[in-house]
């Protein structure tokens, strides 16, 4: 979809407006690295799949492939956006579409948007199913409700789903009620800064458990990257921190109380899984 923005808009980019390229200063930079890096992230969700995988090592070589094309359209899409649009692209919610309309070619909206939806739709699916894959395993190790660790006879995480769907409803309905409150750009920063810290606590864990130095160092790197990213939510950080008293108020609860398996639950693949979760670094051994 970016590519085919990206062709229609590309011979209309005027180089005048690309300088001054950051009009509002660092600041309005600082704010709009926060929120964008909900848009270049987000494909390393398939990771909680792996065990999915035939071939766990082609996870290294997709994760390689989706970065580097994702860096080039977005940066792609910056350029022509700033380009084509200028100071123009803040008066509209949806700049994608204004971005199109200087080439007089009334079909292309049409077709993005639709491309769009589509893209959107599998983007949500993939998070659903990675995001209820990650409340397994947290329940199993417990961290979250020992119910979230019930599986039914095809092994799928059918609770984590609709716990996601719940809270997807219950979100819907705050916005729907507060609407000048619960807004989309809120939304966006808060799941910006939840996102920020996942990825740097990933970071922080890779640090430790690569095997290899440079690669330790890599995500050290990384990590202090992502780090500045999460500072510049600010505000929004609270949500993260809210997220993390509340994780560690259950595990002191909880300390004391045994908490095995819940009976019915039933993984075809439950053999192998326990063996990568006794050594984690079988799991970043099958990856690399």
């Amino acid at each position: 979809m970016l590519a085919a923005v990206l062709t229609i808009a590309g011979p209309h980019v005027d180089p005048q407006r690309i300088t001054p390229f950051a009009p509002h200063g660092l600041a309005g930079v600082g704010s709009a690295v926060a929120v964008l890096f909900t848009a270049i992230c987000g494909w390393e969700a398939t990771a909680n799949l792996s065990a999915e995988y035939t071939h766990p090592t082609h996870v290294r070589r997709a994760a390689g492939a989706s970065l580097a094309v994702v860096a080039a359209l977005y940066a792609g899409l910056a350029v022509c956006t700033v380009g084509v649009l200028g100071d123009d692209a803040g008066d509209t919610p949806v700049p994608l579409m204004r971005l199109l309309t200087p080439t007089d070619q009334p079909w292309a909206a049409t077709i993005i948007a639709v491309a769009a939806v589509l893209f959107t739709v599998a983007a949500s699916i993939t998070f659903v199913a990675a995001g209820a894959r990650a409340g397994l395993a947290l329940a199993r190790q417990r961290v979250l409700p020992a119910a979230l660790a019930v599986t039914g006879h095809d092994a799928e995480p059918r609770r984590g789903v609709l716990v996601q769907a719940g809270a997807a409803a219950t979100v819907a309905v705050t916005a729907v009620a507060a609407p000048h409150t619960v807004t989309v750009e809120a939304l966006m920063r808060v799941f910006a800064a939840l996102l920020a810290c996942v990825t740097l606590v990933g970071l922080a864990a890779a640090a430790r458990l690569l095997p290899q130095r440079r690669q330790r160092a890599c995500a050290v790197v990384a990590a202090l990257a992502v780090a500045v990213v999460a500072a510049l939510s600010t505000t929004y950080l609270l949500a993260p921190a809210a997220v993390v008293v509340a994780v560690l108020a259950r595990r002191r609860c909880c300390s004391s109380a045994t908490n095995p398996r819940p009976a019915g639950s039933h993984d075809a693949r439950s053999d192998s899984r326990d063996s990568l979760r006794q050594d984690p670094l079988a799991v970043l051994g099958r990856i690399r």
